[in-house]
């Protein structure tokens, strides 16, 4: 995943998967750069995805 320093809200995201660009999100943010991690799944529930956001 490759994501801007001071982003919010998925903006200018880009996620890639097996080398192919699996989702993109464009935005106003990244003049700053950007940073890559890994991507972390969330676990699935019947076919659900839970995130609490603090």
């Amino acid at each position: 995943m490759k994501k801007p320093l001071y982003g919010r809200e998925g903006a200018n995201v880009l996620i890639v998967r097996d080398g192919a660009v699996a989702e993109r999100r464009d935005g106003p943010c990244g003049a700053e750069g950007h940073v890559r991690q890994a991507l972390a799944e969330l676990p699935g529930f019947d076919g659900r995805r839970a995130l609490v956001g603090s």
